[in-house]
């Protein structure tokens, strides 16, 4: 298990889409509310659109999330990403490579071009600028500019004179994205927030978790701009809600604060050390966790262990003996899920079930796979179920006093009970 000395967090990916009909033309301003700017004249990033349509649900690469209708028959993801209609795919759909396809960019290497509307100062100060921010932050990420138009993958680099900062992919493109940026309106820090997205990073105020760590209030918003504050549910958060992270949005009075009503600094002069982990954690995510045999102890009482019943099929926590009970063999299955089976019966394995958690019988189901993902705490993680990403491996608190309290299966929460140290014994 690498481990990474850093407070966590990331990002996710997701989309969703329903029936749509003829756009409407805006008659506020480009988004029908003022542009968020911090106390520290950081302003939030946005794609003002000329006509807007009805709130729609589709799936983008292959996860559900919320889309604003635009002009042209695009789509507005979280404010900022533009998509077309080739990119998602509405629910009933057949599924499709677009829809897909990249995430993250092969080798690490993100090729781009410049718009003939690029001008110099785009190309030599502010691009520089804002790929240095990235290429400094020790993830081994390399920007080479594709002179001779040949790679197949690329960012389009543009700019606008719309106030507008956008991209138009979260994750590495099938083909070509483009960036685009006023920079009348927007700085470096700007574009390297668009950036993030396109190495996969989302917007942090989104994350399915965080109710937990900020208060959320759109009442006041028009449907278009409320939009930007959608809970992406099937996306996994990784670490606690970032506040200094590069891909949040500004803190604003009654709209967007932290629970004590509280503000934050807005950053957009480097990526966060969470953003990084985010990124090393999504790029190296089928190795993050090396394979081998584990012990794991909560950290609501670092003196248990998660220990295997395999006559009774149960799983639950017990004194650290060092026991072959106690031991698992931890396996990448795909795509960053993997198995864990007991050391005692390598026939049986972890699994989520109706009645919570218990061993059985490998066969490759999703409720066997589970994702190993950097929790609140350093050096501690969450067992999260490829069924439902919002439900993760905790100790039963009810039964901390008793010897051998049993384990089971919540949505996330800000304790101690669903983080767990894995120490690798072989």
């Amino acid at each position: 298990m690498k481990r990474i000395n850093l407070l966590n967090s990331l990002l996710t990916t997701m989309i969703t889409v329903t029936v749509l009909s003829s756009c409407k033309k805006n008659q506020e301003s480009a988004t029908g509310d003022t542009p968020h700017i911090s106390r520290e004249n950081v302003r939030a990033e946005v794609y003002h659109y000329h006509q807007s349509g009805n709130t729609i649900q589709a799936y983008y690469r292959g996860n559900l999330v919320n889309l604003l209708e635009i002009e042209n028959g695009m789509y507005l993801l979280g404010g900022d990403v533009v998509l077309k209609r080739e990119d998602i795919r509405m629910p009933g759909d057949p599924r499709s490579e677009s829809t897909t396809n990249g995430v993250a960019w092969p080798d690490k290497t993100i090729y781009y071009r410049y718009d003939n509307n690029a001008t110099n100062n785009l190309k030599n100060n502010v691009w520089p600028a804002a790929t240095r921010m990235w290429a400094n932050a020790g993830l081994g990420l390399r920007f080479v500019y594709d002179q001779r138009a040949v790679q197949p993958r690329y960012i389009q680099l543009s700019e606008n004179h719309d106030g507008s900062a956008y991209s138009t992919s979260v994750g590495a493109p099938g083909g070509s994205m483009n960036i685009s940026i006023d920079l009348d309106a927007f700085s470096a820090g700007n574009l390297a927030h668009e950036i993030g997205h396109a190495l996969g990073l989302e917007h942090e105020q989104n994350r399915h978790d965080r109710d937990l760590f900020v208060l959320v209030n759109t009442a006041g918003l028009s449907p278009e701009w409320a939009s930007q504050y959608n809970i992406k549910a099937n996306a996994t958060p990784v670490g606690p809600m970032d506040f200094g992270s590069i891909m949040l949005y500004p803190s604003e009075d009654g709209v967007l604060t932290k629970l004590d009503g509280g503000r934050w600094a807005a950053n957009r002069a480097n990526p966060s050390p969470t953003d990084i982990l985010g990124i090393n954690y999504k790029y190296n995510i089928t190795t993050y966790t090396s394979d081998g045999a584990y012990e794991l102890t909560t950290q609501l009482t670092n003196r248990k262990a998660l220990q295997a019943d395999s006559q009774h099929d149960m799983v639950l926590a017990d004194t650290i003996r060092g026991t072959s009970a106690q031991k698992w063999r931890v396996r990448h299955q795909n795509n960053g899920f993997y198995k864990l089976t007991a050391w005692r019966d390598s026939t049986k394995c972890l699994a989520k079930s109706n009645a919570g958690i218990i061993l059985q019988a490998y066969n490759g189901t999703d409720n066997q796979l589970w994702a190993i993902v950097p929790s609140y705490i350093d050096n501690y993680f969450r067992l999260v179920s490829k069924t439902d990403n919002k439900i993760c491996i905790g100790l039963d608190t009810t039964g901390v006093g008793i010897a051998r309290p049993h384990i089971t299966t919540k949505e996330f929460r800000v304790d101690t009970a669903q983080q767990w140290q894995f120490r690798k014994i072989q």
